[in-house]
């Protein structure tokens, strides 16, 4: 199984592009926190950063409503993409293809009001997100049919 679940801080502004054939893609990176007390009784505070892409609605999603900074959580799978530069070196990078994204923290309850408050607006799609309800009373929302493979 390839799935990765990350809860972290959006480091920069979402890059978007839009391809020829109208889909959108998001890339940005998003920065992990682990904090423990080593052997010694120091606190280790270490950040990675994980770089994400995104398509179609949640392309869509992030570009409308994620700012630097902002908490999210992401649920994508790894994929590792393989090329060779001008000097025909191999070379490699690894990015989370997010599947589904949920905003989490203060900026939350304002973008649930904004989208709230919002006219509807019509996609090319015919499929509807589905929402889910979490422990918490949330919902979250998955889009099922948003990846481009």
């Amino acid at each position: 199984m390839n799935k990765v679940i990350l809860i972290g801080n959006v480091g920069n502004m979402p890059e978007v592009k839009t391809l020829e054939n109208g889909s959108k893609v998001v890339n940005l990176n998003l920065a992990t926190n682990e904090r423990y007390t080593n052997k010694a009784g120091e606190k280790i505070e270490q950040t990675e950063w994980h770089r994400v892409e995104a398509w179609n609605g949640i392309a869509e999603a992030i570009e409308k409503y994620v700012q630097k900074g902002d908490r999210i959580f992401i649920e994508g799978k790894l994929n590792t993409q393989k090329w060779n530069d001008e000097q025909g070196t191999a070379k490699n990078t690894t990015k989370i293809r997010a599947y589904m994204m949920e905003f989490l923290g203060y900026r939350r309850e304002q973008i649930e009001s904004q989208v709230n408050t919002a006219e509807p607006k019509a996609t090319k799609s015919s499929k509807k997100p589905k929402e889910e309800p979490l422990q918490t009373g949330a919902k979250k929302v998955v889009y099922d049919d948003e990846m481009p493979f």
